[in-house]
């Protein structure tokens, strides 16, 4: 019950797993491999309280700051930015492009969105 609504909720209109594999889409072999990407999302499950909900835990998860996206960590980025931009515009678009594409991946930490969106989403939908 709790699973059927957080995939209701988190994956809408996407067939379950059990359909998937019963239907030929997906092989049970591929289902292992998801099984085995899964270890990170299977821990947290674990961590989560079994008195709250699990959608609200979720989400809140998901949505949840990192350090990095926190305003000291931010304004200490622009900072440097905007201070090597003006110093060398090319040396400032560079860096501009480090922050926003390989220092926020990098430290923006996981989620279980990551799983979800990333491996479980595109194994149901057959991507």
């Amino acid at each position: 019950m709790l699973c059927q609504q957080f995939t209701e909720v988190v994956l809408p209109d996407s067939p379950s797993l059990a359909e998937v594999i019963d239907s030929g889409e997906r092989s049970f072999d591929e289902f292992l491999s998801l099984l085995d990407r899964a270890a990170r999302f299977k821990d947290w499950l674990k961590a989560v309280n079994p008195d709250e909900d699990l959608i609200r835990t979720y989400m809140r998860d998901v949505s949840s700051e990192g350090w990095i996206q926190r305003l000291p960590a931010k304004s200490l980025r622009y900072i440097l930015t905007v201070a090597l931009d003006a110093t060398n515009p090319a040396v400032g678009l560079a860096s501009g492009f480090i922050d926003n594409f390989v220092i926020e991946k990098l430290f923006s930490g996981w989620r279980p969105n990551h799983f979800v969106s990333g491996k479980l989403s595109p194994f149901v939908q057959g991507h």
